[in-house]
């Protein structure tokens, strides 16, 4: 896959000194291949990126989506289609870069080495046993985002923009939570594989103490900079005033989160998926839902960021007891 940008210039054309020779060279290359391309105009109707989709389709490429462009600054729906031509280049990049180490890094997961590619019928139960419970439980938490977002909805317009954009901010807060997340799952995936019990606990009590107190800071920080978090994303004074209010709320969260961030982690790594299937599916949909349908008429978002900051602070204390517990390394045992 490909993707091309340049924005009109003279009378709708692409740019003539520079980009418009390198395309033309690239085209007889384009034959069969996936191809996306963007930019923006300031005049005319953007029959310039009309007529070089069509240049592009005779050359045999494959355009994915249609042409992004935007007249002059993106607009909401320039702004919408702009996001998610770039989620998409994104995971590309991110697949590629992915496999190019798998197949050029030196190492015991290397796949150009020889290897048996038979699939076994023990490695397709393990691959059941832990994929099966948290397939399960992305699709259910993804459906019961979309159940929040219905109950934002009904709101008010406010209410969604402050919503959507308090999400994206609060995301930069639990980042540092999963990378030690993949951290957690690779150490304990190696001790238990190793028969080393007692060093998986350690590793697991380690991680999620470390989580914790990462995303103890990362709360500190998302109450005290809330406003200017916002403002990153939108100039609206009413939507940054109650954007800033429901971060403040979630930020009482973000240390049992990085709880069960890591402690999910500390499971999976072990193979016990799921009971990190059933743990994140009662508080999601049991206790975030539940919470958020009756506080929301109440409250407004501030309700529903509350049910949540309820939610994620009950489901790190369940996390945390069932590591206490001991047991995910007993039923999570891979064959």
């Amino acid at each position: 896959a490909i993707a091309f940008g340049c924005p009109a210039m003279g009378a709708e054309v692409l740019e003539e000194m520079e980009f418009q020779p390198m395309f033309d060279a690239c085209k007889h290359s384009l034959g069969g291949k996936r191809a996306a391309l963007f930019g923006s105009y300031g005049w005319g109707d953007g029959e310039w990126i009309r007529t070089w989709a069509e240049d592009a389709e005779a050359a045999g490429a494959r355009l994915v989506v249609e042409p992004v462009m935007a007249n002059g600054s993106p607009d909401g729906d320039a702004e919408t289609a702009c996001a998610a031509l770039g989620t998409a280049l994104a995971t590309v990049v991110g697949g590629l870069l992915a496999l190019a180490i798998l197949l050029l890094r030196e190492g015991p997961l290397c796949i150009r080495k020889p290897a048996p590619w038979k699939i076994t019928r023990s490695c397709l139960r393990n691959l059941l046993w832990v994929g099966g419970p948290l397939a399960g439980e992305r699709a259910a938490i993804s459906l019961a985002q979309v159940v929040v977002v219905r109950i934002v909805a009904d709101l008010g317009t406010v209410a969604i923009a402050a919503n959507s954009l308090a999400v994206n901010a609060e995301g930069l807060c639990y980042m540092a939570g999963y990378g030690i997340q993949s951290a957690a799952v690779t150490l304990i995936g190696q001790a238990v594989g190793a028969n080393r019990k007692d060093m998986a606990k350690r590793f697991a009590w380690l991680c999620t103490g470390l989580g914790m107190g990462v995303m103890a800071l990362s709360g500190v920080g998302l109450w005290i900079f809330a406003p200017a978090l916002m403002s990153l994303f939108t100039t609206d004074a009413a939507v940054i005033a109650l954007g800033a209010q429901v971060l403040r709320i979630e930020a009482w969260a973000e240390p049992m989160f990085g709880a069960s961030i890591v402690a999910s982690g500390a499971m999976q790594g072990a193979g016990d998926s799921t009971s990190c299937f059933v743990l994140n599916i009662f508080s999601m949909w049991c206790i975030r839902l539940t919470l958020a349908f009756l506080l929301a008429p109440r409250l407004g978002l501030m309700g529903v960021w509350g049910a949540m900051c309820c939610e994620l602070s009950i489901r790190g204390l369940l996390f945390l007891i069932r590591l206490a517990r001991g047991k995910w390394l007993e039923k999570g045992a891979l064959s």
